[in-house]
């Protein structure tokens, strides 16, 4: 056998199908007068080998071919290439989840952004320059609290409520020594006593 380039022999699975056919399999002679058994084979694959460690593949070797030829077969089992410091995750990176990452946006906070929050415009809306600045921010939020505050001027503050009488309890009748009001009808029915212990004071004779 002349050199030649290398050889791939044949590979059959468990069940004794061929799997990938090749130049020499379990049929092939080990040695054979024509120079064409197992041994011949073996020897050509080692002496390839031998020059393509040496770098002497000139006419006997594609060394283009070959690189494609394991490129192929590392995609056919899929597997990737080892990074340092980067290990295999069991998480699927879906396509539905790409698709959210590639639609989010850098978050910018700008005046309509403000406006909507808060339902109005704080500041001078011209001099933020679509651009929210330290100083602006500062005014917006002074402006709320003055607003607030301004709001809650002439109600009673919870210290001032402390002490009010949570239920409004009235006398039917004028009662000595009572804190309490006292109703319409009871109050005219005082009068009324009144007026007549004045008029019985006027009929009597003394």
């Amino acid at each position: 056998m002349k050199l030649t380039v290398f050889q791939h022999g044949e590979i059959r699975d468990e069940n004794d199908n061929i799997v990938q056919p090749g130049t020499y399999g379990k049929h092939t002679v080990f040695t054979s007068s024509d120079n064409r058994g197992i041994l011949d084979y073996i020897i050509n694959n080692f002496e390839v080998l031998y020059q393509a460690v040496q770098g002497n593949l000139s006419g006997i070797v594609d060394v283009n071919a070959i690189l494609n030829t394991v490129k192929e077969y590392i995609n056919k089992q899929k597997y990737v290439q080892s990074v340092d410091g980067k290990g295999l995750s069991t998480n699927d990176y879906t396509t539905e989840e790409k698709n959210k990452l590639a639609s989010l946006e850098n978050y910018s906070l700008t005046t309509n952004k403000i406006k909507t929050a808060l339902g109005y415009t704080p500041v001078n809306e011209a001099a933020l320059n679509d651009k929210v600045s330290t100083v602006a921010l500062t005014n917006a939020i002074t402006s709320v609290t003055n607003n607030f505050n301004q709001t809650l001027t002439g109600y009673a503050q919870k210290s001032e409520l402390n002490d009010k009488q949570n239920k409004l309890d009235f006398d039917s009748a004028p009662t000595e020594n009572s804190e309490k009001m006292l109703t319409s009808g009871a109050i005219y029915t005082a009068i009324q006593k009144a007026v007549q212990s004045i008029s019985d004071v006027d009929n009597t004779s003394f």
